[in-house]
């Protein structure tokens, strides 16, 4: 099967904030330092992804752990966003509850020949709901305007993504049982955002605020 152009052009735009992370690595404040590793490490997951598909091999299981990975990336950088205490226990107590719900998925409900379509849909309304969180918070006790802020571009990028990929993403088998066309279709949109979401990670690197 041939790979659209517009794939490669939003697996391309992974490298972007890739990138931009490593070239103002020495500026960055902590939690943008682990945001740039998030990053990097997307691109490597995209390569390998990429890799084992062209080999014929299964990728899936790398999907599923990816959700995770993500997860706890974000929120911990949310978590040091924000200065209440009860808003970091709730970050906490997300983190955990996904944790649990995941390695539950994993040791007694996962088929790694299939993406879990359930916990990723947990994983991106979890991160959605965050994502408000920390932009109202921005917007309510910020002195300069909140686009100068690093996190204000990354929560506006996590809650795009979700917002406009979640059924796509999470019902991504039941989209492939429709037929190639739908599937072309839908990911055509997902692709979109994937561009959209990695253009404001790279964003944010330029904000001197986290």
């Amino acid at each position: 099967m041939t790979i659209p152009v517009f794939a490669h052009v939003a697996a391309a735009s992974y490298f972007i904030p890739a990138a931009a992370g490593l070239w103002f690595w020495k500026r960055s404040a902590s939690p943008m330092r682990i945001f740039t590793l998030f990053c990097v490490y997307s691109t490597l997951h995209l390569v390998m992804e990429f890799t084992l598909g062209r080999f014929g091999i299964s990728n899936q299981f790398l999907l599923n752990y990816h959700q995770i990975i993500e997860l706890l990336s974000i929120l911990y950088l949310f978590h040091a966003r924000v200065p209440e205490r009860r808003t970091k226990f709730l970050f906490r107590s997300m983190a955990g509850v996904y944790s649990a719900v995941w390695l539950v998925n994993k040791f007694f409900y996962e088929d790694p020949e299939r993406f879990s379509e359930g916990i990723t849909i947990a994983a991106m309304l979890f991160l959605m709901a965050a994502s408000v969180i920390v932009l109202n918070m921005i917007v309510r006790t910020s002195t300069e305007p909140a686009t100068h802020h690093a996190s204000f571009w990354i929560a506006l990028a996590v809650l795009l993504y979700g917002a406009g990929t979640v059924i796509i993403t999470g019902y991504s088998n039941t989209i492939l049982a429709m037929g190639m066309t739908a599937f072309d279709i839908f990911w055509h949109i997902n692709w979109g955002f994937t561009v959209i979401t990695n253009i404001f990670y790279a964003r944010s690197f330029l904000c001197r605020s986290f």
